[in-house]
């Protein structure tokens, strides 16, 4: 039977009183084990974090990671060889040879993806860049834009890790894409070009890839350039699945 004892005074009380009918003091239930029948507190009834919930989260997002990062994470850089030379291509990229001389570079980021060629062009370095300061000099832009069925958007050399390197900006169909030029001899240019949906995003992965070309080595095979209309065909194998 639970009993009403006053704390202050031990005056016996009825059951269901408040207040002690002696002093007036405040009174708690006691249980028939003694024990003082208290509101639990706040701290008390909060509930404990759902910790597997935030285990099975943090272990959804590992499996996100490797399924798209952890196979280069026991990967080394490939060599590569294509079109008479050899290539040191940073391992987080796919390789894949294209018609015998163009080397397509894939690399999976998160959700992204972004895609790159590596080719040798019949042309003289020097002559090259002074097509593109005439083209522009004598504002014939429309007619490269006519050429390119797209928008030229300019050039610039620049030197990369002392080399230079002729930057080319294109756009078509949409798509923003940067050639990156580099001297092998007079008669050829070794070239990585890349295309994305962001002209911010592909100028920094063609700078990005040009320690590529300029690393690269020669081997005994044939020089095999690519001398067909460059931009418009380079964008077709870019975004060829």
């Amino acid at each position: 039977m639970r009993r009403m004892f006053c704390k202050e005074c031990g005056t016996k009380n009825d059951i269901g009183d408040k207040f002690c009918k002696n002093c007036g003091r405040q009174l708690h239930e006691i249980n028939n084990q003694g024990n003082i029948n208290k509101k639990p507190s706040v701290f008390q009834e909060k509930k404990k974090p759902p910790v597997l919930l935030i285990v099975g989260v943090i272990a959804f997002v590992a499996v996100l990671f490797f399924a798209r990062e952890g196979a280069t994470l026991f990967k080394s850089d490939t060599k590569v060889n294509c079109a008479g030379y050899s290539f040191i291509i940073p391992k987080e990229y796919e390789t894949e040879i294209v018609d015998g001389n163009i080397l397509k570079l894939t690399k999976k980021t998160g959700f992204t993806e972004e895609t790159a060629v590596i080719y040798v062009y019949q042309s003289n370095y020097d002559k090259l860049k002074e097509g593109f300061y005439y083209l522009e000099q004598y504002n014939l832009q429309n007619w490269a834009n006519y050429n390119l069925n797209g928008e030229y958007l300019g050039y610039e050399e620049t030197t990369i890790n002392n080399k230079n390197i002729l930057l080319i900006d294109v756009k078509v169909d949409g798509h923003y894409s940067t050639a990156a030029m580099m001297k092998i001899s007079e008669e050829y240019v070794l070239g990585v070009q890349t295309v994305s949906t962001s002209k911010s995003n592909t100028r920094k992965m063609a700078e990005k890839l040009v320690p590529v070309i300029i690393e690269a080595k020669r081997t005994e095979e044939e020089i095999k350039p690519y001398n067909n209309n460059m931009t418009v065909s380079i964008f077709e194998l870019l975004r060829r699945k």
